[in-house]
């Protein structure tokens, strides 16, 4: 019983272990909605992918992984406000296999959108 015990810890340790691994290895986006209002979607497109939100409430934030494997360029979205209006552009760069990126694209009040780069190394 209590090698089995030992075991269970061992594998929930393994697992705690690699998650923590994926999710500060792994890049991200995150979108911060400091408006009044929900934002209906966020699109961003990557050289190699794309990512979609939907539906964020007002003052909140949302994240999502994307994959290391791209090739360079520059992050373009697409943000539609419940209110129809749509705010697009482009910011920061794109490089191949950035371990622990985090694009933080803010949708402030005024209806600009700021994007902070950083590590979350």
């Amino acid at each position: 019983m209590k090698k089995l015990l030992i075991i269970v810890a061992s594998v929930l340790a393994s697992l705690g272990v690699v998650y923590f691994v994926y999710t500060t290895d792994t890049p991200e986006i995150r979108v911060v909605n400091l408006t009044q209002h929900s934002v209906e979607q966020v699109i961003v497109n990557l050289p190699s992918s794309r990512v979609s939100f939907s539906d964020i409430p007002s003052q909140s934030n949302v994240s999502i992984f994307y994959s290391k494997i791209q090739v360079p360029g520059q992050y373009h979205y697409l943000i539609t406000l419940n209110q129809g209006q749509q705010l697009s552009g482009r910011c920061g760069r794109v490089r191949p296999h950035e371990l622990g990126k985090l694009l933080t694209l803010i949708v402030e009040q005024d209806g600009q959108v700021t994007c902070k780069e950083s590590s979350k190394l």
